[in-house]
Formats: structure tokens, C-alpha cells, sequence
């Protein structure tokens, strides 16, 4: 099929600690066509930008809590079949002392 995925997944191994992980959406219309989820659970959505172009890039705090032991997947799923969107500049960093 030509169509664009409604699913991008990546993955991450726990430090055990806080992190923050940084995205830029592309092509985000509505405040609800992407959900990010962590290992199933939703950690928020993407912020809309202009059509055909990035967003102002978005921040989730990622807790230790949250982590499993081990890797842990992000995924960023459109709600819309068949809608163009991607993410650009993903940065996974600690949060800080």
C-alpha cells in the first residue's frame, strides 16, 4: 500500500531515572492525531503546527516510575489512517540533578 503509517515506534533502555524526552511533530492538524503512548501507556499528544510543516516541538517528562526494567517503547500513533505526519528530532535527555 501507498498509504502513510499510523504507527512509529522506538525504543529506549531505563537508567532507572526521571527523563525528558523532545519531539518535533510534522504536519499535526488537530490536538488529538497523535498519541504518544509508553509501554501502552499515554503520555500525552502532539502539539498541532502549520499544515505541511513542523510543530513548535513538545516535551514529556518520562518518570523512573513509569520505566520498566530493561527497554521500554515509545509510540507515536495517528489517529487517522491514511494522514500524512511524521516526528523529526527526537532527544531523550535526564532531567537534570
Amino acid at each position: 500500500t501507498d498509504q502513510n503509517e499510523t504507527q512509529f515506534l522506538t525504543t529506549f533502555v531505563s537508567t532507572g531515572s526521571d527523563l525528558v524526552l523532545s519531539v518535533t511533530g510534522y504536519d499535526i492538524d488537530l490536538p488529538d492525531e497523535i498519541t504518544v503512548y509508553l509501554n501502552g501507556a499515554p503520555l500525552g499528544n502532539l502539539s498541532t503546527g502549520p499544515n505541511n510543516g513542523l510543530n513548535g516541538g513538545d516535551v514529556f517528562v518520562i518518570p523512573a516510575s513509569a520505566q520498566q526494567p530493561g527497554n521500554n517503547q515509545v509510540l507515536f500513533v495517528e489517529q487517522t489512517s491514511g494522514w500524512t505526519w511524521g516526528v523529526t528530532d527526537l532527544l531523550l535527555t535526564g532531567s537534570g540533578p
